[in-house]
């Protein structure tokens, strides 16, 4: 792996496991647009170039049919050495099976769409990151037999992935690391 990309890999991956410890009870269904709103805030502070909720076409034929927001447009430049844009999708939710696979679809999909779009910007995107902070888990809040119920802790670590196209058409992608 380019150790510029695991760099920033890792700088984004302790970012998102600080606004998990400071965010993983703030409520007990999903916050993820609190949790979007506190890593743009870290990075932010690190000084990272970036955009959010960017806009990506999905097209038909060359014709728009909509537009979906990619949750984080990660660019080259101020700490982030590497240099290719790396899209960043997040999500707050259990870490089934099924929800990870949604996210990964997601990314997917912003990955083979980008680089149809008129934008420089996206026009050769190929790396993405999805990171996935869980839900508290309300069977671990109280065993139904005792009087006494206490939040989940310790606080699990987020799940973090980066994925690249790995073939001309963007139909295919490989893992190239997780995080957790």
């Amino acid at each position: 792996m380019d150790t510029k990309l695991e760099a920033i890999c890792d700088l984004i991956f302790k970012m998102a496991c600080d606004v998990n410890k400071a965010c993983f009870y703030l409520a007990d269904s999903s916050v993820e647009k609190q949790y979007q709103a506190c890593m743009a805030y870290e990075m932010n502070k690190a000084k990272l170039n970036y955009h959010s909720e960017t806009t990506i076409e999905l097209l038909y034929k060359n014709f728009p049919l909509k537009d979906v927001r990619a949750d984080f447009l990660l660019n080259p430049g101020g700490k982030n050495k590497f240099t290719e844009d790396i899209i960043i999708e997040v999500k707050h939710s259990d870490h089934s099976k099924s929800n990870k696979d949604k996210a990964r679809l997601q990314l997917f999909n912003y990955l083979y769409n980008a680089p149809k779009h008129a934008s420089p910007m996206l026009s050769k995107l190929k790396f993405g990151l999805v990171i996935h902070w869980t839900v508290q888990d309300p069977k671990k809040l109280w065993d139904g037999e005792s009087k006494a119920a206490s939040l989940q802790n310790p606080i699990p670590n987020p799940r973090m992935e980066l994925w690249e196209t790995t073939n001309s058409k963007a139909t295919e992608f490989n893992l190239i690391k997780s995080w957790e």
